[in-house]
């Protein structure tokens, strides 16, 4: 079994009972992100490794247009039904780990200034101007 089937395997079992592993509520950095950028106008997100989607369906409730995906196809199920039940959107996909990610700006960079720039800076940062 190769490193991505396994790591699959581990979050499938994780996530196969009814209740929610990493609970239903959103982590705190999502309510910062809200407080940033509050989606004042159609925003775009990506959520990559949602899990069950307890992210990914809070910023759908508050207005933001997700797109997500995880490894774990149990994960994804709940994030479907998670969605469903608060009558949000979610698109979701299923994909496998990556060795690496290339990005015009790198990651944690793009990240660690967004959270540390006043709400105002945000759209430099999101998307390179606005």
């Amino acid at each position: 079994m190769n490193e991505n089937k396994r790591t699959q395997a581990q979050y499938d079992e994780m996530y196969r009972g009814e209740s929610y592993y990493w609970t239903v509520r959103p982590s705190r950095t999502c309510l910062e992100v809200l407080e940033r950028m509050p989606p004042d106008r159609p925003l775009r997100l990506l959520d990559i490794g949602c899990g069950e989607g307890r992210n990914a369906v809070f910023f759908a409730r508050n207005g933001y247009e997700v797109h997500a995906f995880d490894i774990s196809g149990k994960g994804l199920e709940k994030t479907r039904r998670l969605a469903e039940r608060a009558g949000v959107s979610v698109r979701v996909f299923q994909e496998e780990i990556f060795d690496c990610m290339s990005s015009g700006v790198p990651h944690q960079h793009a990240v660690n200034r967004l959270v540390a720039r006043k709400p105002t800076d945000q759209k430099t940062v999101a998307r390179g101007g606005g």
